[in-house]
């Protein structure tokens, strides 16, 4: 298995190439980067090509070009990557922060996605610029605007992970990644976060939906991913509750994780590991 780390139409991601056409894409969270996603990459099957992005503002992708950008803007950089790629159809997997862009990307380009996994969503708070932000999108501000980044990182990821006691490894992930945020990228995908409203997106999505949680995350807790499937018009289906994994779930649990991703995927592959 061979992974590239990349950069195309001002994105840097990740890539590990399948022996297929079938693509799955990775949508990380907002302390987060593609990075994270590495820890799953040979737990799934080759068939599928995998491309993690660096969202706009992560790494060294470019940021979007307006200071309080919504999913909008974000779901249009994500088209101009995938489009750069030759990737005319993919399956859209979205984490957290990461639900908010692949709900837009999916309602506004509903031919360019095959299926939509929505994991661990972050409905929003339907923030408009010029009212006071939501008092926990200023504290994420404030602080990753007056901490050193090892400083900020150690604040928050131990929330993403479950039972921080016995999971130092996991914590030592989140942590390192979270460290690596650039604070400019951070403020623009925080306003992002406000101004989202997953639950009306979800009213207009008519693409194949499946949702992940896991039952010991407390950021976004699974009533949010309930009031994302209430939203979809069609296409209900149950939640897939991954036990004993906190909101940084595919690092906490990544077998359960790919499991569950393989279980619902609707494009099946023989022979594929």
């Amino acid at each position: 298995m061979r992974i590239l780390f990349e950069q195309h139409s001002r994105i840097q991601y990740l890539y590990r190439a399948g022996n297929t056409d079938h693509t799955l894409v990775f949508l990380h969270g907002i302390g987060s980067n593609a990075v994270s996603f590495e820890c799953i990459l040979p737990l799934l099957p080759n068939a599928y090509n995998v491309v993690a992005w660096n969202a706009p503002g992560y790494g060294d992708s470019a940021p979007v070009d307006t200071l309080c950008p919504t999913a909008k803007d974000y779901a249009e950089r994500l088209r101009a990557f995938l489009t750069a790629l030759h990737i005319d159809q993919a399956v859209i997997l979205g984490h957290s922060l990461g639900t908010l862009i692949g709900a837009k990307f999916t309602q506004m380009y509903p031919r360019m996605v095959q299926q939509l996994f929505l994991v661990a969503c972050a409905c929003g708070y339907q923030w408009h610029k010029g009212m006071p932000l939501p008092a926990s999108v200023q504290s994420r501000i404030d602080d990753v605007q007056s901490m050193p980044p090892e400083k900020f990182a150690k604040l928050r990821a131990r929330n993403l992970v479950w039972d921080t006691t016995h999971n130092p490894d996991v914590i030592h992930s989140v942590e390192t990644q979270m460290a690596k945020i650039n604070p400019d990228g951070y403020v623009q995908a925080s306003k992002m976060l406000a101004s989202g409203d997953l639950v009306t997106t979800m009213g207009s999505i008519r693409v194949p939906t499946q949702f992940i949680i896991g039952d010991k995350d407390t950021v976004t807790p699974i009533t949010q991913t309930q009031q994302a499937l209430q939203a979809l018009p069609e296409y209900k289906d149950t939640i897939t509750v991954i036990k004993d994994a906190g909101h940084a779930i595919y690092q906490q649990q990544p077998q359960p994780f790919v499991n569950a991703v393989l279980q619902k995927i609707l494009i099946k592959q023989e022979n594929t590991i």
